[in-house]
């Protein structure tokens, strides 16, 4: 089951109203992406829950105001979407953590934030033509507070365009420039992806990644053993329904079946939890319990050879009702 959480929770770290993913400056070598739409989660009744729930903490938030204030990008109206690339960690590295491209797309001043990383001397180098400035350092002059731990990847940020920023390590920064000017190939969706994202609406959030590739070393050979190869999930909504997809494929049939029983097993272990955390709690903890309870029993999961797959239909305005009422919650405890 190693295998299966570090790919749920890999995939839990803009487009069509069918949600095509744009692939285009993430290097083809790539473990994975994860793609998320800003623009069509703005027209979707959660993504208008989630600007209710947090605009308010979004604009005192010190790092958004600087980039507003001092670089002139208003996140709720010049971001339009957001490309990760994730790669297959380095060899020499102990954590083994995945190497990241990040591609930011929207509106953006160039000249505007090459000038106040020069006024304030952030170090620079230069990837071809552009010039790639220290990230670490650029945010510390942003926020005015330095980085709480040292960058164990030195990452640089390059104002691509007036339309793209880059934020990557140099190495990967030179791969994605190279996809980017069409001078090297980008990674492409595996051929499965297809009919998964066609049978959803206004989708916002893509994620897929190899398992294997992307593991850290010392997990591989557990991931080897339980025979999973991919995880993918789509999250859209329809005039209804809030739309989840995953899907996991795995190296043979006999692998897929035996996870596919454990993840069977699951609801009614669930339930045997909640009956037990229920005892004592207030009425509103309990029905907030049932709720998730409710939820997880909506989940349909099912098998076809090496393939498993999940899919949670839920009404979009109860998900985005939920989120409001967890979000006041929140604040108030604080």
């Amino acid at each position: 089951m190693k295998a299966l959480r570090f790919g749920l929770l890999f995939c839990l770290a803009w487009t069509s109203a069918q949600g095509a993913v744009e692939t285009l400056g993430i290097p083809a070598d790539a473990a994975g992406l994860v793609y998320v739409s800003n623009e069509v989660v703005d027209r979707t009744v959660l993504g208008q829950a989630l600007e209710a729930a947090f605009k308010q903490d979004l604009a005192q938030n010190k790092v958004v105001r600087q980039l507003e204030e001092k670089l002139g990008i208003r996140l709720d109206a010049d971001l339009q979407d957001l490309r990760v690339g994730i790669f297959t960690p380095a060899p020499n590295d102990p954590e083994g953590e995945p190497e990241l491209v990040v591609l930011l797309r929207g509106h953006f001043t160039p000249a505007r934030i090459e000038a106040f990383a020069r006024s304030h001397q952030v170090p620079a180098t230069t990837v071809g033509k552009f010039m790639a400035w220290d990230a670490p350092k650029f945010l510390e002059a942003l926020t005015g507070e330095p980085a709480a731990e040292p960058d164990k990847k030195p990452s640089v940020l390059i104002a691509y365009s007036k339309d793209l920023l880059i934020l990557a390590t140099k190495a990967k920064a030179e791969a994605t420039i190279a996809a980017l000017s069409g001078k090297a190939k980008s990674w492409k969706l595996p051929a499965g992806a297809a009919p998964q994202q066609e049978a959803l609406q206004n989708q916002w959030l893509f994620a897929y990644v190899d398992v294997l590739k992307a593991a850290p070393p010392a997990d591989r050979a557990e991931v080897e053993e339980s025979g999973m190869q991919s995880l993918m999930l789509n999250v859209g909504e329809n005039a209804q329904n809030l739309q989840v997809r995953l899907s996991a494929s795995f190296v043979d049939a006999d692998k897929a079946a035996l996870t596919l029983l454990q993840l069977k097993a699951l609801p009614t272990m669930i339930d045997g939890a909640l009956t037990v955390a229920a005892a004592g709690k207030k009425p509103e903890e309990v029905a907030a319990m049932e709720k998730f309870q409710n939820l997880i029993h909506k989940i349909e999961i099912t098998g076809a050879g090496s393939t498993i797959s999940a899919q949670l239909n839920y009404p979009a305005q109860e998900a985005a009702t939920a989120l409001l009422e967890a979000a006041k919650k929140s604040k108030q405890a604080k």
